[in-house]
This record gives structure tokens, C-alpha cells and sequence, in this order.
């Protein structure tokens, strides 16, 4: 059981989803074949930040530093005092957590492409808890897209997307039964199926629609002054982790007129400043302890491999 409080009911997840505590505008999703296996430590009640009690964002000794190999200097990226521009927000505090992030963004539009291996956890209306794991390659531009499940989908071995290849079309080499009649299917991102296993469309997937999605969530919290911002300079991932990451976190007092998670937490590597896990935690609509609504995590990441057109063509995978 991944949370005491997550009731595995129907009634409560369609309370949940009904919700729709979704990030606007991108985060780390894929279609009909959904992405990534539940780590189950990383979900453990309290939440997995097991260095440090959290400082506020904006206290002078928080830090975040950046060092890339062959570069013997260390970059000062110290939370600076909140600035004028700053002040002019209802929460200064969540202002000066986003001019941080401006150099996680710098770092992730840098990459030219990546191979990676992606765990995912998500509740989706219709279907419930979905647990996945895979390995994916991912180019942003074109925007292209291969995905092979290890465990977790039912239906699908492996997924491929290009940007304007095949008409714009998912194409999913099928699994198990499905198999039998066909090996592979292409579905348009209209087609309802590609939301069987996902709360997010394949366009939002990758470090990029992750990281810029809960940036573009957060900037339109500036109005929230109540909301608490946090910030942990060596936070784990687990309780298994021994590696430590800088950690942003909010957390809203109570339920808005607008869809929100309770908690949001965004994991960085302190080397490479790119996010490597999201964390997204929803009100349980019968009170007590937030529900785990989406997670997102990256590991075995490398950049800039030179993934070619080769890389996302179906003869290339016997699609």
C-alpha cells in the first residue's frame, strides 16, 4: 500500500480526477501507453526529503550552485534577497523559487536529445492507479519520441512519436492478445484511447513539458499569498537514496476556485541543475493526508547521445 490514506474505492477517485488537479500547459505524460512504474519508497508517508527540515526560499544561506565538468569555477546561484520586481507579488517568496528555476530552464533547453529510464505513477479517471516503467528517447526538436515499457501496460510494448511523420499519429506495437490480431495501431492524439493510461497527452512528455509545466503552475500562484514555499538543499528521493538533490516545494493551506494540488514538489540535480523528479500530491476529499496523484522520475539520464531520425522510424523497431 502506497498510502495509507488513498482509498481504492471508485467513488473516491472519481472525487479525486473529478478534480482535476492538473499542471496547465505541459508536464511529463505520454498517450494510450501511459509512463513509468510506482516507486513505492518515494511515495511513503511523510514525504521523502529525509536530509533537512525546508527553509524559506528566500533566506540568504539557501543555495543552490552550479558546476559543469572542466569548468574549475563555481558559478554563485545563492538565493538572493527578495527584489523590488519581487515585492510586487502577493508572494514574493514563490517569485524568487521561479527566478531560481530560470537557470534549471537554461540547462534543459540546452539538450539536443536523451535516453533515460521512466517511472511513472498516476490515478486516471476511468482506470485507476497506473503503475509503469520504461526506457525512453526523447529529441525536442522535432519533437520525436520513442518509448519501450518494462512493466506496467497491459497493451502496449512500445510507443512512437514524431512530429510531422505519419500525419502526426501515435503509432503502439502492440502487446498480449491485441498482438494477435495486428502488431501495431496508429491512433490520432484526438482518439480517446490514448488517454486510457495517462492523465497527460505524449506532446507534454520529457524533462521540458515536466519542468515547464509546474513553472507555468507556480507562476500563476503569485497570487496566492498564503501559499508556503520551501526549499531543501539536500533532500533524497527515497529512503533508499543516498544521493542528495535541491528540492522546491509548495504546499496550499486549502482548496482554491481553481484546480491545484496541495503539494507540489520538484526534484534538481545539483550538478546538472535538470529536474529529475515531480511530485504531485492532491486534497483527500475525506479529509487527512494528501493523496498521491502524479509522479514522475528520471534516472540513468544521457544527454546529448546524438539520437538520429533512424532512432524514431518504425522499421527501425519491426512496427
Amino acid at each position: 500500500m502506497f498510502d495509507p490514506h488513498l482509498n481504492s474505492s471508485v467513488s473516491l477517485l472519481k472525487k479525486i480526477t473529478s478534480s482535476k488537479q492538473t499542471l496547465p500547459q505541459g508536464i511529463s505524460g505520454l498517450t494510450f501507453v501511459g509512463i513509468g512504474i510506482l516507486s513505492l519508497a518515494a511515495l511513503c508517508h511523510p514525504l521523502s526529503l529525509f536530509a533537512e527540515e525546508p527553509t524559506q526560499v528566500q533566506e540568504a544561506n539557501s543555495t543552490l550552485k552550479e558546476k559543469r565538468p572542466g569548468n574549475t569555477t563555481i558559478r554563485d546561484n545563492q538565493v538572493r534577497p527578495v527584489s523590488n520586481e519581487a515585492a510586487n507579488v502577493a508572494n514574493p517568496k514563490l517569485a524568487q523559487m521561479l527566478k531560481q528555476l530560470q537557470k534549471c530552464q537554461e540547462e534543459v533547453n540546452k539538450l539536443q536529445d536523451y535516453t533515460a529510464d521512466f517511472e511513472k505513477y498516476e490515478l486516471v479517471e476511468g482506470t485507476g492507479p497506473v503503475r509503469q516503467q520504461m526506457k525512453i528517447k526523447h529529441r525536442p526538436n522535432p519533437f520525436s519520441v520513442h518509448i519501450h515499457f518494462l512493466t506496467g501496460h497491459p497493451e502496449a510494448e512500445q510507443v512512437l512519436y514524431q512530429q510531422g511523420f505519419n500525419q502526426n499519429k501515435i503509432m503502439v506495437k502492440l502487446t498480449g492478445a491485441l498482438s494477435l490480431l495486428k502488431s501495431s495501431v496508429s491512433l490520432t492524439q484526438q482518439d480517446p484511447r490514448t488517454m486510457k493510461y495517462s492523465r497527460h497527452p505524449i506532446t507534454e512528455i520529457g524533462l521540458k513539458g515536466m519542468l515547464d509545466g509546474v513553472i507555468n503552475m507556480w507562476k500563476d500562484d503569485l497570487k496566492y499569498p498564503d501559499m508556503e514555499v520551501l526549499f531543501y538543499k539536500d533532500a533524497k528521493l527515497d529512503s533508499k537514496s543516498t544521493t542528495t538533490y535541491y528540492a522546491f516545494k509548495t504546499v496550499h493551506p486549502q482548496p482554491r476556485n481553481v484546480a491545484r494540488f496541495k503539494e507540489t514538489t520538484l526534484w534538481v540535480d545539483k550538478q546538472t541543475l535538470l529536474p529529475v523528479k515531480l511530485l504531485n500530491r492532491g486534497f483527500n476529499p475525506n479529509g487527512g493526508e494528501p493523496v498521491v496523484v502524479e509522479m514522475y522520475q528520471y534516472s540513468n539520464l544521457q544527454p546529448n547521445v546524438g539520437l538520429q531520425n533512424a532512432d524514431f522510424d518504425p522499421r527501425s523497431y519491426n512496427f
